[in-house]
């Protein structure tokens, strides 16, 4: 039997303060069932239970210490002591603070931090938009909710207020749609209220506004976004649409045609379409208003509309005529009156064109004409037909019949009038034809003149008759009036004067009447007798200079004019004096090219302070470079100095020069070899101003010319005789170094190589020498072998002569041969793996130390001074037999050494 045990477990309290703790109990061993007695703090049963088998729960529990009994069956019991607890602290939201409030109206961008205590640490959050850190990053606008956790689950709420700045919210409205369609003159308007004043207005179509409210102009029809941005940058978009009206459009109609060719009494009818109401028409032709014209003559006419708003359109239509209506008599079907008195004659016509539908009417018989195409039963005389067409158009045509004796008939041919009132200068010239010539004439006029010839000349402004016989006596008369032009009376009226001496646009007003158009006014001068004469400007003499004048006038036909009774015809034309203004002459001239040295001034015999002057270049006319007395720091070009005084104006001009601008043309010839001093530069300078003075940066000379130098870069500097510079650099080049090395054949160490030339210029010319004797040849090619003991090497020459030598190898004897039984040399140890020791006995003041392999190649040499001993070491050395060769100024050695 196990003992009595209650096996109670204790839930705390998740948030100070609350009754939210648990204790149950679990009994178990003993005698079953049990009994639950729970009992508070201070002694008081809280509950208990009838004996059961199962555990028993105290729920809702404050924080505190409760006690409880378990007993038995057989009145056994066990007690606990149980503390509920709680956190020490209440669980609290200290504080919450406003890290950042919106700018913008609508964003989430508010940002807030909690400050939190008590409960259980390790807290978790949640904020009302999702957010979950401490921090919240993303809060929209408005009391904004946060939950706070501890780790025990619980839970306290609270709320911070997040501000934001008013909405920006712009009204924008068109202010004026687009008037004409296809037109670019719409006007839109925003303004607005709330964000940050002030704005700026961001438009769709480029435009940007810092007025308020801000207008855009010169739009086309269709959508306009528009963006405001406040002072910290929030923005809105707003839109609008510019609308504008359907196109105008318009149609002109032909309604009814012209009646008769060359009449306009056509009918035309325009109707408009689209735009703006209502429509204004205007024909073009004779600027008639209105959609309906009934005075059209024939050809194209345009119309034009336009509508409420200003906007056109038009149409063109062309107005339609008959063909011209013509009616000839036919001379081929003529019958003459067979004499005078007897109506015998007949004549026939024929309509053309027109519209079909003839009639005739004759001029024989003011009673009863003749009414068909041919006349009949006509006397000797002048007959019109008048054919008129189906729309009532006529046309006539006349003729002249004689009798069989052909009438003869008389005209003025020529007549000139009187060219100037009271001269006889008229003229007169007649012609006879018909009957039978020759003629005879005579000629009748005022103040019983006569005349019998065919002209006449110095008539007066009369009437004159003449009559023209023929052989048989048969007579014509005719008669004409000369005209004569009214007497030119004049009187001449207030004078202007020149503004200017030498200007003469001074001018006299004339009061005039009679002759004939133009007129020519004439200023003689009473001093030097000489005559000004120009075209009157309706009744103005101009032109005239300074001085006193006798004014007069004459007309197209250079008749004379009368002064009227009283008339005044002098006058004195008065002017200012003349203006005159020079250049001074010195410091035009600019020494070097590109510089702005020169000067100029007003030459001081001609200036004067009342003038005021300005000084311009002659490529920019208008634009003033100054207005002092001079002008300096000039260029190159030609300047003009203008004077002006009361008007009057006076201008001199000069051009300032300058050298030409230094140039140097050079050829570089490269040097042949590497290191030679072969290469040339040779130039050619010009510009500037002769006597050039030349250095060389790198080259003491001061010829224009440099001759063996080697590979660099040289700069020419070229001075003139006025000090102006001009400098140019050039590179003399050179081929690459010839380089070349030799080494011994893998397999055969007598065969020497030469496979290695870089540099110089291809191809190359292998040329094996020993060092003992350099300047003889032992062979050529890239390859040697060697044949008795030396230093040898090989003597590159390339393509343009240029020559390099090789590295040397040496072969020895290799033959070992003791000298000296002075000199005990020790070699140990021998062999050796990493070094030797060299041991010479004694001190030696110097000795050569010569290492050689099997096939006598030098391997290494050394020299050795005031030592008794020398380390060798195998570096670089491949194990095996090698020979030691040791030499003083009058011993020498030779040993095997042995590398492992």
């Amino acid at each position: 039997q196990t003992a009595l045990s209650g096996s109670p477990q204790v839930f705390g309290i998740a948030c100070r303060g609350d009754s939210t703790g648990m204790i149950i109990g679990d009994a178990n061993g003993s005698w079953a069932p049990y009994q639950y007695y729970w009992i508070s703090s201070i002694g008081d049963t809280l509950e208990s239970t009838s004996y059961t088998t199962t555990r028993d729960t105290l729920k809702d529990l404050s924080s505190g210490v409760y006690t409880l009994h378990v007993y038995d069956a057989q009145s056994c019991f066990v007690s606990y002591s149980l503390n509920v607890g709680e956190p020490m602290t209440m669980l609290s939201i200290d504080s919450i603070l406003v890290v950042e409030n919106i700018a913008c109206f609508g964003d989430s961008v508010g940002k807030a931090r909690l400050f939190a205590s008590g409960g259980m640490p390790n807290y978790s959050y949640m904020w009302d938009n999702g957010e979950t850190g401490l921090v919240a990053q993303n809060l929209s606008a408005g009391y904004r909710h946060l939950t706070l956790t501890d780790d025990w689950g619980c839970e306290v709420v609270d709320s911070i207020y997040i501000s934001e700045n008013p909405e920006i919210q712009s009204t924008i409205s068109v202010v004026q749609t687009v008037s004409c369609y296809g037109q670019s003159d719409g006007i839109a308007s925003i303004s607005s209220v709330g964000g940050i004043p002030t704005y700026t207005y961001f438009w769709s179509n480029g435009h940007t506004g810092l007025s308020m409210p801000d207008t855009s102009s010169g739009l086309v029809e269709g959508s306009y976004y528009v963006t405001t941005r406040d002072v910290i940058g929030c923005e809105v978009v707003d839109s609008v649409y510019v609308s504008e009206p359907e196109p105008l459009s318009m149609i002109a109609n032909e309604l009814v045609w012209i009646s008769c060719f060359g009449a306009n009494d056509g009918l035309a009818y325009a109707s408009g379409l689209g735009g703006n109401l209502p429509y204004t028409f205007t024909w073009m032709t004779n600027g008639q208003v209105g959609d309906t014209i009934n005075t059209v003559h024939p050809g194209l006419h345009t119309v034009e509309v336009v509508d409420a708003r200003g906007c056109t359109s038009s149409d063109t239509i062309f107005m339609h005529e008959p063909t011209e209506l013509h009616v000839n008599i036919d001379d081929n079907l003529t019958i003459l009156a067979y004499c005078i008195g007897v109506n015998s004659a007949s004549l026939t016509s024929l309509a053309t064109g027109g519209t079909p539908g003839y009639s005739y009417a004759w001029d024989d018989n003011l009673v009863a004409p003749q009414l068909t195409a041919t006349a009949s039963h006509l006397l000797a005389g002048v007959y019109t037909v008048t054919a008129t067409d189906s729309r009532g158009c006529t046309a006539s045509d006349s003729r002249d019949i004689d009798t069989i004796t052909n009438t003869m008939t008389a005209f003025i041919l020529e007549i000139d009038n009187v060219s100037c009132f009271g001269y006889n200068n008229g003229s007169a010239v007649v012609n006879a034809s018909g009957a039978h010539a020759p003629y005879s004439y005579q000629w009748f006029g005022p103040n019983g003149y006569s005349s019998v010839n065919d002209s006449v000349a110095n008539l007066y402004a009369e009437t004159y008759s003449v009559t023209v016989s023929d052989t048989n006596n048969c007579m014509v008369n005719t008669s004409i009036n000369l005209s004569e032009p009214a007497a030119i009376t004049y009187n001449t009226l207030p004078s202007t004067d020149a503004v200017c001496l030498g200007s003469c646009d001074g001018s006299v007003l004339l009061d005039f009447t009679g002759g004939s158009t133009p007129y020519y006014g004439h200023a003689l001068d009473n001093n030097t007798g000489v005559v000004t004469m120009n075209l009157l400007s309706d009744s103005l003499f101009s032109g005239i200079c300074a001085g006193n004048y006798t004014i007069s006038l004459t007309d197209a036909n250079d008749c004379p004019s009368y002064l009227v009774n009283g008339g005044n015809n002098q006058h004195d034309i008065t002017a200012l004096d003349t203006i005159f203004t020079a250049l001074s002459s010195n410091g035009n001239m600019i020494l070097c090219y590109g510089d702005a040295t020169a000067s100029l001034s007003i030459d001081l015999n001609y200036f004067n302070n009342t003038y005021s002057y300005s000084w311009e270049n002659v490529l920019s006319p208008g634009v003033s470079l100054g207005a002092g007395s001079s002008l300096v720091g000039l260029e190159s070009g030609t300047y003009v100095l203008l004077a002006n005084y009361m008007t009057c104006h006076a201008s001199d001009t000069m051009t300032i020069t300058e050298p030409d601008s230094l140039t140097i043309l050079g050829n570089v010839v490269d040097a042949d070899c590497y290191g030679a001093s072969t290469g040339s530069i040779t130039t050619n300078v010009s510009g500037g101003s002769l006597g050039y003075v030349y250095n060389w940066s790198g080259s003491s000379s001061t010829n224009n010319n440099l001759n063996n130098v080697s590979a660099g870069v040289y700069t020419l500097t070229v001075s003139d005789m006025y000090s102006c510079e001009y400098s140019q650099t050039f590179v003399v080049g050179e081929p690459q170094e010839i380089t070349a090395t030799i080494n011994q054949n893998s397999s055969n160490t007598y065969l020497l190589e030469s496979n290695n030339v870089n540099g110089g210029v291809a191809p190359y010319v292998h040329s094996w020498r020993e060092a003992s004797a350099p300047n003889v040849q032992l062979a050529t090619g890239t390859t040697y072998t060697v044949s008795s003991y030396g230093d040898y090497f090989v003597r590159v020459t390339d393509a343009q002569g240029c020559t390099s030598e090789s590295n040397s190898i040496e072969f020895i004897s290799t033959t070992i041969n003791e000298v000296g039984s002075s000199l005990e040399v020790s070699v140990y140890p021998n062999p050796f793996r990493s070094e030797a020791v060299v041991d010479f006995g004694r001190v030696v003041e110097s000795a050569s130390l010569t290492i050689v392999d099997m096939y006598g190649k030098v391997i290494e040499r050394h020299l050795v001074g005031n030592s008794d001993r020398y380390i060798i070491t195998n570096k670089d050395k491949a194990s095996g037999v090698y020979f030691l060769k040791i030499e003083t100024r009058d011993l020498s050695y030779n040993s095997k050494i042995i590398i492992k």
